[in-house]
C-alpha cells in the first residue's frame, strides 16, 4: 500500500500529463485496498482512475472495463450490491462490444455479475 500510495504521488507531481500511468497506480492502489478492508479509500481511488480513464484515455476500453470491475467488486464487499451490478453490468457491455476477444475477462465479469 505505501509503495503504491507514493507512487502516485510521486507520478502527481513529476509526470503529471502521464494521466494513464497515474489512473493505473490508483487503480491498483484501490484493489489492494480492497483487499486490506479499507473500502471507502478503496472505491475513492478506483473512481478516480476511472475519472482521468474516461476523461483523458476513452479509447483505452479494457482498462475503463477492468477498473469499472474492480469498482464492482469493492461495492461488493461493501454490501452495495445494486450500485455492484451497476459497474458489472458496464465492464460487461464494454468488454462485449470493444473487447469481445478477451473472453476471460468476459467470463470472469459474467462469473461476478451472476
Amino acid at each position: 500500500f505505501q509503495h503504491l500510495q507514493e507512487s502516485v504521488n510521486i507520478q502527481r507531481t513529476f509526470i503529471p500529463g502521464d494521466k494513464a500511468r497515474i489512473a493505473a497506480t490508483l487503480h491498483a492502489l484501490g484493489n489492494c485496498l480492497t483487499v486490506q478492508g479499507r473500502l471507502e479509500d478503496a472505491f475513492q481511488h478506483l473512481q478516480e482512475s476511472v475519472n482521468i480513464q474516461r476523461t483523458f484515455i476513452p479509447g483505452d476500453k479494457a482498462r475503463i472495463a477492468a477498473t469499472l470491475h474492480a469498482l464492482g467488486n469493492c461495492l461488493t464487499v461493501q454490501g452495495r450490491l445494486e450500485d455492484a451490478f451497476q459497474h458489472l453490468q458496464e465492464s460487461l457491455n464494454i468488454r462485449r462490444t470493444f473487447t469481445p476477444g478477451d473472453k476471460a475477462g468476459i467470463a470472469t465479469t459474467l462469473h461476478e455479475v451472476a
